[in-house]
C-alpha cells in the first residue's frame, strides 16, 4: 500500500538527506579517531635540567700539602677513627649508641668549588632492652648524614643553624628542619657533596648531592647564615662505619670535572691544626665553685675563651642526647648540676651514658674541663675522679673561682640579667598584644552585631513604609476610580487626583533623600571602623628594658633552676672545702681571689646556709621518741584524773537531786495521805450525824458511861497531835542533817579558793586541794596550746641533740613546718592557731619558747624536767590572764581552728574529740565521746549521745566506765496512768537487781482511784535502798511480770544511782520498757536509744 502523497514527498525528502547526513557523520568520527590517537599517544618523559656545572678549569696555583683529617677536637666522644682517619667507627655500649657521631673535617673552603665523598660500610643495630618494645626505642636506628659546617660549631648535623647537610632519605637538614631534596641513599652508596663557592658560576653558593656520581638533588642554595662564611666538610652517623673520601680521586667519577678538598688550593680554604702541648700532657680542669655563685655562667665564659676544651658534665650528654633527636619531656630539670634525664630509655636514664663518657675520656687527647658542682667541692669525689685522669698524659689543675668575681665575670653577669628582663619585658608584651587583640576582636564582634541588628530595623522600616506606601496608592486609585465613575463630578474629581499625584510624588522625594542619609552614614561608618582596623594592624615595638641601678649590683644572676636540688644541697654543703695539693692535682688555682681570703669566704658561706638551710636525711633520736611516749602518757593520765574528778561532780549533783526529788516524794505522800485521812474524817462525821439521835439517847441512859468515852474520844484528838508533832520533829531532824551534809561538802570544796589558786605554788596539778585538778577549767583550746607548748620545746631540744653541730643554733621559722612534720609525723599549719606566721605563733606560746636573733626557735626551759606539770601551769596562767583580758573588753580570745585541729591531732588516744562544744562541756574528754553530738549545758560530753531528752542539770543514764561510778538514770514523775484494771499486789522482778513493788490497790483506801486523781506512790529497791516514785495517775493495763507501758514517760528529772559493774540490762523490749524512745525525762536507759540501762557502771 502506498503512502499519502504528502508523506511520500516527505519520505523521499528525509532519503535524499540521509546521504548527506551520513557522510557528515563519517567526517566527524574520522577526526574523532585522529583526535583520540593523538590523545592516546604517551607523554615524553621531561628533559633532565642542563647540567650547569663546567669541567674544572687548570689551575697552577700552590695547593695544601698536609691531608685532610678529622682532628681530636673535632669529633664527638663516641667516634673512633682508623689510623689514616679516612674510616670511621662508633662506640656501641652503655647507651651511648644512642647519640649521633659527629666529625669535622681539618680544612675548610672560603671559595671556589669542591667535591667530597663518604660510604656507609656497615650499618649496626643497637639490640637494647628499647628495641624488645618495654621502652621508647629512639628512631632512626641508623643512619648517615653528609654537608658542610662552620668552624667551632656543634659536631651534631641538622641540629643548629652553623650547618646543613643531606640525610641517607635525601632530606635537606637544617636547624631541626627537614626538606625534600633528592633521592634516597642505601648502604654501599657513595654519597658526595659538592660545595660550590665560585662566584663565576651559575651555581654560587649552593650545595648539590650526588649518588654514585649521578645528581641526587638540584642545587640547594646555602643558608643566609652561612653565606660568606668558611664551610669544612662534616660527617654525622648513628651506629655505622662510614668511610670518608676527601680526593684526590673520587670513587664515583661525576659528569664533570671537580677537584676535592684534597686537592684544595691553599688560597680557597682555611686549615685547623691542633698543636699537641709542648710536654704532652693535656689540661683537665676541674672548676671549683660554690653552687648558685655562677658556676655555669663561669663554664660559658671559659668555653667562648678556650673552644678546644670538651666539657665534661651531665649538661653535656643531655645537650648531646637532645640533639641527637632524643625526646624528653619539657621542665623536668630539677636542678642544672645532675638534671633528670627522663628519656623513658633505660641506657639513658640510669647514667650509664655518664659512666661511658668518663670511661672514653682518659683514653683521648684533648683538653676537658669536668664540671661537677657538688663533687668538685667534695674531697672524696675530688679523688674519684683524679683516679680516672691518672695516666701521664694529663695535667690536672683544680680552678677555684670563690669570692669577688672578676671583671670579665661581672660585665657577662650585666649581659645576662639585661637578658633575662628583656626576655620577661617581651613576654609580657606579647601576652599584652594579644590581650588586646582580643579585646579588640570581641569590639569587632559587638560592632558587627550592633550593625546587624541596624540593618534588621533598617531593613524591618523599610519593608513597614513600602507597605505603608503601597496602601496609600491603592487607596488613591480606588478613590479616583470612584470619582471617575461619578459623571457629573469629572471637573471637581480631576483636582484633587492631581493633589494625591502630587502629594505622592513628594513622599518619593523624601524617600530618596532618607535613603541617601543613611548611605552616606553607612559610609563614614565603614571608614571609621577601616581606619580603626588599621591603627590595630600597626605593631607597637618592643619596649627596650634597661637596668637598674640595683640591677647592675648584682653579681651572681638568679636562675630559674638551682645548681644543686633542694635534698642534694642540705645534706652535703657541710662537707664542702678548698681543694688541695696533696688531693692529687698538678696545680691548684684561685682565679677570683686568693687562698686565704677563698677559705674564710667558704666558711662565712656554710654557716650561713647552716641556718638557711634544712637537713632533708634529720631522723629523730631515740631520746626524742622517748619524751615523747612520755608526755603522750601523761596527757592521757590528766585526761583519765579530769574525767574522775567530773564523775564526782556529777555524782554529787546527781545525789542533791535524787535527795530534792525524796523530799518532793516525801511531801506528796504525806499530802496524799492528809487527803485520805480528811476523806475519813469526813465520812466519819456524816455517819455521825445519822446516830446523833441514837447517841444523845445512849447518852442520857448511861450519862456516866457517855461522860467516860467522851473523855476518851477527847483525849483522841491529843494523841494525834502529839504524833503530829513527833512527826515533823523528826523531819526537821533529818533536814537538819542533810543541809549539815551538804553544808559540809560544799564547804569542804568551797575551802579551796581556785581562781586565787598560786598556779606556780601547787605541788600536784591533778589535786591542787579537795581532790580538784589545776585543769579542771581546760577547754580544748587550752589542752591545744598545752600540747603545742610542750612540742615546741621538745622539738627545739631534740634539733640541737640530733643535729650534733654547735654551728647550727636551732630551728629558724621558715623551717618549722618542715621539722615539726619529721619529728611529730603531722602537719603544722600556723593559719590553724589564728595567726598568719610562725613567728606569732610562737609569740603565743613564748612563755615557754622564744625567737632567738636571726629568727632562731629557743627554749626558756631546760631539756631536764622531773614531770611535765610546769606546762599545765604555764596553760592554766595563761588562761586565767586571757580571761582577764577579755573581760576588760580586749579581744583576746584565740582563733583555733577546731575542725582542723582535731583532724590534725587525732583526739586523745588517736580518736576525734566530740562534736561541738557549749557551756560546761568538758571537751578535752571527746575522744572518749564518740558518737555524742554535742556537750550540753550541765551534761558530760564523755557521756555523748546519752545526754538527749534531759532537762537542764539532769544527768544522763548510762554508765561511762566499768565499775565505781554509779550510773545515775533518769526516773522522774510518771505523767501516763499506770494501768485501767491493775492486778493486785503484782511485783515485777526486774533485770538488774531491781525490784519493783507495785502500790496497794485503791480499794485498800476505801477510794477508786482514777486517772487524774490525786498522785499515788510506789517504791523501787535497788540493791536493798528503797526509794520513791511520785506518780501522777496511772496509765494502761499492766500485766503480771511487764513494766508500765509505753507511753509512761515523765516530766521531772529525778535521777537514781545504781552501783556495781552493770546497772541492769535492758527493762523490757518491744513496748515492755519503762519510757521507751528517750522520752522527756523518761524512766528508762538513756540516750534517746529506748529504754534499756546502760552496761557498765
Amino acid at each position: 500500500m502506498e503512502p499519502p502523497p504528502e508523506k511520500k514527498q516527505k519520505t523521499e525528502e528525509a532519503e535524499a538527506e540521509e546521504p548527506k547526513t551520513a557522510d557528515a557523520e563519517m567526517k566527524s568520527a574520522e577526526g574523532e579517531t585522529a583526535e583520540d590517537a593523538k590523545m592516546e599517544e604517551p607523554p615524553k618523559a621531561p628533559e633532565p635540567p642542563k647540567e650547569l656545572e663546567e669541567d674544572e678549569k687548570p689551575c697552577s696555583k700552590p695547593k695544601i700539602k698536609d691531608p685532610v683529617a678529622f682532628l681530636t677536637p673535632d669529633t664527638t666522644l663516641n667516634v673512633l677513627p682508623s689510623v689514616n682517619s679516612s674510616i670511621l667507627m662508633c662506640m656501641k655500649d652503655g647507651g651511648i649508641q644512642h647519640f649521633h657521631a659527629g666529625a669535622r673535617a681539618s680544612v675548610g673552603v672560603s671559595k671556589g668549588r669542591y667535591f667530597f665523598e663518604a660510604k656507609v660500610v656497615e650499618f649496626l643495630h643497637s639490640g637494647d632492652a628499647a628495641a624488645q618494645g618495654t621502652h621508647r626505642k629512639p628512631r632512626p636506628d641508623n643512619f648517615l648524614r653528609i654537608g658542610v659546617s662552620t668552624a667551632g660549631s656543634t659536631l651534631v648535623l641538622g641540629a643548629t643553624e652553623d650547618n646543613v647537610c643531606f640525610d641517607t632519605d635525601g632530606s635537606v637538614v637544617h636547624n631541626k628542619t627537614r626538606l625534600p631534596g633528592g633521592t634516597k641513599i642505601y648502604r654501599e652508596a657513595v654519597m658526595g657533596v659538592l660545595v660550590n663557592l665560585d662566584k663565576d658560576s651559575p651555581n654560587y653558593q649552593t650545595l648539590s648531592l650526588f649518588k654514585d656520581g649521578k645528581r641526587a638533588s638540584q642545587p640547594q642554595p646555602l643558608p643566609d647564615c652561612l653565606k660568606g662564611k668558611t664551610l669544612y666538610p662534616h660527617v654525622s652517623y648513628k651506629n655505622a662505619t662510614v668511610h670518608v673520601n676527601f680526593g684526590s680521586t673520587p670513587m664515583a667519577p661525576l659528569p664533570f670535572t671537580c677537584r676535592m678538598v684534597q686537592d684544595a688550593t691553599k688560597a680557597d680554604v682555611e686549615v685547623s691544626t691542633h698543636k699537641a702541648p709542648d710536654d704532652g700532657k693535656y689540661d683537665v680542669v676541674f672548676p671549683v665553685s660554690l653552687p648558685d655563685e655562677g658556676s655555669f655562667d663561669w663554664l660559658d665564659l671559659f668555653m667562648e675563651k678556650n673552644p678546644t676544651y670538651t666539657e665534661l658534665s651531665d649538661r653535656m650528654v643531655l645537650d648531646w642526647a637532645e640533639k641527637s633527636g632524643l625526646w624528653r619531656p619539657k621542665g623536668s630539670n630539677s636542678c642544672n648540676d645532675k638534671p633528670d634525664m627522663h628519656f623513658q630509655v633505660p641506657e639513658l636514664d640510669d647514667s650509664s651514658v655518664r659512666r661511658a663518657v668518663y670511661s672514653i675520656a682518659p683514653l683521648q687527647a684533648r683538653n676537658y674541663v669536668v664540671m661537677e658542682v657538688k663533687s668538685n667541692l667534695i674531697e672524696d669525689e675530688r679523688k674519684e675522679i683524679l683516679n680516672r685522669f691518672s695516666t701521664g698524659t694529663f695535667k690536672k689543675t683544680a680552678l677555684v673561682t670563690m669570692g669577688e668575681p672578676t671583671a670579665d665575670f661581672k660585665k657577662r653577669t650585666t649581659e645576662l640579667v639585661l637578658k633575662q628582663k628583656q626576655e620577661a619585658s617581651d613576654k609580657t608584651f606579647e601576652l599584652q598584644q594579644l590581650e588586646a587583640q582580643r579585646k579588640k576582636q570581641m569590639e569587632k564582634k559587638v560592632k558587627e552585631m550592633e550593625n546587624m541588628r541596624k540593618a534588621l530595623e533598617k531593613a524591618k522600616k523599610k519593608a513597614e513604609k513600602q507597605a505603608e506606601k503601597e496602601a496609600n496608592k491603592k487607596a488613591a486609585e480606588e478613590k479616583k476610580a470612584a470619582e471617575a465613575a461619578a459623571k457629573a463630578a469629572a471637573k471637581a474629581a480631576a483636582e484633587p487626583a492631581a493633589e494625591g499625584e502630587e502629594k505622592m510624588e513628594e513622599e518619593e522625594k523624601e524617600e530618596k533623600e532618607e535613603e541617601k542619609e543613611e548611605e552616606e552614614e553607612e559610609e563614614v561608618d565603614e571608614k571609621e571602623e577601616e581606619a580603626a582596623e588599621e591603627a590595630v594592624e600597626l605593631e607597637e615595638p618592643k619596649p627596650k628594658v634597661e637596668l637598674t641601678a640595683e640591677d647592675k649590683k648584682i653579681v651572681f644572676r638568679t636562675r630559674d633552676i638551682k645548681d644543686l636540688a633542694p635534698f642534694v644541697m642540705s645534706t652535703t654543703f657541710a662537707k664542702f672545702s678548698v681543694p688541695k695539693k696533696a688531693e692529687g692535682f698538678d696545680e691548684v688555682k684561685f682565679e677570683w681571689s686568693k687562698e686565704a681570703k677563698c677559705e674564710e669566704y667558704l666558711k662565712t658561706w656554710i654557716l650561713d646556709k647552716k641556718l638557711n638551710t634544712r637537713i632533708e636525711d634529720l631522723a629523730p633520736s631515740v631520746w626524742f621518741q622517748q619524751k615523747w611516749k612520755e608526755w603522750l602518757s601523761t596527757v592521757q593520765s590528766w585526761h583519765g584524773e579530769l574525767g574522775k574528778y567530773d564523775n564526782r561532780i556529777a555524782k554529787k549533783k546527781a545525789e542533791k537531786l535524787s535527795k530534792q526529788a525524796r523530799k518532793l516524794a516525801d511531801k506528796a505522800r504525806k499530802e496524799a495521805e492528809k487527803v485520805r485521812k480528811e476523806a475519813l474524817k469526813k465520812a466519819a462525821a456524816e455517819k455521825a450525824e445519822a446516830d446523833k439521835a441514837a447517841a444523845e439517847k445512849a447518852a442520857e441512859e448511861a450519862k456516866e458511861g457517855g461522860e467516860a468515852k467522851e473523855g476518851e474520844e477527847e483525849a483522841k484528838p491529843m494523841e494525834v497531835d502529839e504524833k503530829k508533832e513527833e512527826e515533823k520533829k523528826e523531819e526537821e531532824e533529818e533536814e537538819e542533817v542533810e543541809e549539815k551534809e551538804e553544808a559540809e561538802e560544799e564547804d569542804e570544796e568551797a575551802k579551796l579558793d581556785f581562781d586565787n589558786l598560786d598556779v606556780f605554788g601547787v605541788d600536784n596539778v591533778v589535786d591542787v586541794g579537795a581532790q580538784v585538778p589545776l585543769f579542771k577549767a581546760f577547754r580544748f583550746e587550752d589542752w591545744a596550746m598545752m600540747s603545742l607548748r610542750f612540742e615546741l620545746h621538745l622539738l627545739a631540744h631534740a634539733f640541737r641533740k640530733d643535729v650534733e653541730d654547735p654551728d647550727r643554733q636551732g630551728i629558724q621559722t621558715d623551717h618549722l613546718p618542715f621539722y615539726y612534720n619529721r619529728y611529730f609525723k603531722k602537719n603544722l599549719n600556723v593559719k590553724d592557731y589564728g595567726v598568719e606566721t610562725a613567728a606569732e605563733l610562737i609569740d603565743l606560746v613564748n612563755d615557754c619558747v622564744y625567737l632567738a636573733p636571726k629568727s632562731v626557735l629557743d627554749n626558756r626551759l631546760t631539756e631536764d624536767m622531773e614531770s611535765f606539770a610546769v606546762f599545765a601551769k604555764l596553760t592554766e596562767e595563761a588562761r586565767r590572764y586571757r580571761a582577764l583580758r577579755i573581760d576588760l573588753g580586749e579581744d583576746a580570745a584565740l582563733k583555733i581552728n577546731m575542725a582542723a585541729w582535731q583532724q590534725q591531732q587525732g583526739g586523745p588516744r588517736g580518736k576525734k574529740w566530740g562534736k561541738g562544744e557549749q557551756k560546761g562541756g568538758l571537751p578535752h574528754l571527746g575522744g572518749l565521746a564518740k558518737g555524742g553530738k554535742g556537750d550540753q549545758k550541765g551534761s558530760l560530753p564523755y557521756l555523748g549521745g546519752l545526754a538527749k531528752g534531759l532537762p537542764k542539770g539532769a544527768l544522763p543514764a548510762g554508765g561511762h566506765s566499768k565499775g565505781g561510778f554509779q550510773a545515775p538514770v533518769s526516773v522522774g514523775v510518771q505523767s501516763g496512768n499506770w494501768g485501767k484494771a491493775q492486778q493486785q499486789q503484782a511485783p515485777m522482778q526486774q533485770k538488774g537487781g531491781m525490784q519493783v513493788v507495785p502500790p496497794p490497790p485503791p480499794s485498800a483506801a476505801g477510794v477508786q482511784q482514777q486517772k487524774g486523781a490525786a498522785p499515788q506512790h510506789f517504791q523501787q529497791q535497788v540493791k536493798g535502798a528503797p526509794q520513791h516514785f511520785e506518780q501522777k495517775g496511772y496509765g494502761k493495763a499492766q500485766d503480771k511480770g511487764k513494766a508500765a507501758g509505753k507511753g509512761g514517760g515523765s516530766y521531772g528529772g529525778y535521777s537514781q544511782p545504781y552501783g556495781g559493774k552493770s546497772g541492769g540490762k535492758d527493762s523490757g523490749k518491744g513496748g515492755k520498757d519503762f519510757g521507751k524512745g528517750g522520752q522527756k525525762g523518761s524512766y528508762g536507759g538513756g540516750g534517746g536509744g529506748g529504754g534499756s540501762w546502760q552496761k557498765g557502771g
